[in-house]
């Protein structure tokens, strides 16, 4: 969505305008925090390879610690988001945790979990294979996977992308290639 159409939707209906604004930011905070934690894990990563080409430290343990900062601030983020918030009385923490297991099925939170395992896994590989190769070049490789996802589906499942989709991934594949 264009920033001329948000402009115009906000300026269209008056009411909605805090909540389109909240919306944006909390976007943007959110992209602004994914980002600052990409960079530090490839800074860590650069920085902490011993002569040898293992680490320093316990991959395991610093793959926890991230993985903890990233659901403090996802706690926050939800935590601060006024959509489930009907009684402003009621504890903001109160109201968010209601939320959260209203959403939740034990089928989703299972689905969760594998996803959580396999993700998990792909960290334990990347440190595995940081110890053979540079980190720039495993960070290219990952910056792939947008592309190569959007491949497969097409290929695979018949999803159709739009020509401005397509743009944007081939825009990010020549930053790939000049990189």
């Amino acid at each position: 969505m264009s920033v001329a159409k948000i402009r115009t939707a906000i300026l269209a209906v008056p009411n909605c305008m805090e909540s389109n604004a909240s919306v944006i930011s909390t976007k943007i905070i959110a992209g602004a925090c994914l980002v600052c934690i990409q960079v530090l894990v490839g800074i860590t990563y650069k920085t902490s390879q011993a002569a040898s080409g293992g680490f320093h430290y316990s991959t395991t343990s610093a793959i926890t610690i991230v993985e903890t900062l990233k659901l403090a601030i996802s706690l926050t983020m939800h935590m601060l988001d006024p959509s489930h918030r009907g009684d402003k009385s009621e504890p903001a923490m109160r109201t968010a945790f209601r939320a959260m297991r209203s959403q939740l099925s034990c089928s989703s939170i299972a689905h969760i979990s594998l996803l959580g395992f396999l993700y998990a896994f792909n960290n334990q590989l990347s440190f595995y294979v940081y110890m053979f190769v540079d980190p720039g070049t495993v960070f290219l490789f990952k910056a792939a996977g947008v592309f190569i996802v959007a491949t497969v589906q097409c290929t695979f499942y018949g999803k159709t992308f739009t020509a401005g989709q397509w743009r944007a991934m081939m825009l990010q594949v020549i930053g790939m290639i000049v990189v």
